[in-house]
């Protein structure tokens, strides 16, 4: 028979590989700590968004896409990214000139090495779906595309559009 205080190691370690599992799964939020406040509190925090904007040919806004995230860091580890937040649509100027917005196309998700750190950086990307059908037919798609790069020592944040 197991000893209680062996007992307890076992189950520390299945739910700390459970809490692991949740973490990096899908869009869900991911936190070294057991408490976002926490994680937070104890490290240097930033919110970073990126946008595209569709507008026509007098500046007017049709369409946009926008993603933001928070990710705090402590110059050892990334300790807390929030789920990345995606906010698009289609204007009413839009809307009469054929956009319509299609939703989120792809969600991609997960940590990689920088500098010898095996979770050191982290990738959240999202791209979006819009149609454009044009007044006496033809109809076509764009397709924005928004990076955003956490790393663990603050090197830098960057938001690529494609």
């Amino acid at each position: 028979m197991e000893q209680p205080e062996e007992a307890s190691r076992v189950l520390a370690g299945v739910v700390l590989m459970l809490g692991l599992a949740i973490a990096v799964w899908g869009d869900t939020t991911s936190s070294a700590q057991t408490s976002d406040r926490a994680a937070q509190a104890a490290s240097e925090c930033k919110s970073i968004g990126g946008k595209v904007n569709y507008r026509n040919a007098r500046g007017q806004l049709l369409a946009y896409f926008y993603v933001s995230q928070r990710s705090c860091w402590n110059y050892s580890q990334i300790t807390y990214l929030s789920r990345p937040a995606v906010t698009a649509g289609v204007t009413e100027i839009g809307e009469d000139s054929g956009w319509t917005y299609d939703g989120i196309l792809r969600k991609r998700d997960f940590y990689y090495t920088y500098k010898g750190n095996d979770y050191g950086a982290h990738l959240s990307s999202r791209k979006g779906g819009f149609t454009v059908c044009q007044k006496g037919g033809g109809c076509y798609q764009e397709t924005p595309v928004i990076k955003r790069y956490a790393f663990f020592d603050k090197a830098g944040y960057q938001i690529s559009k494609g």
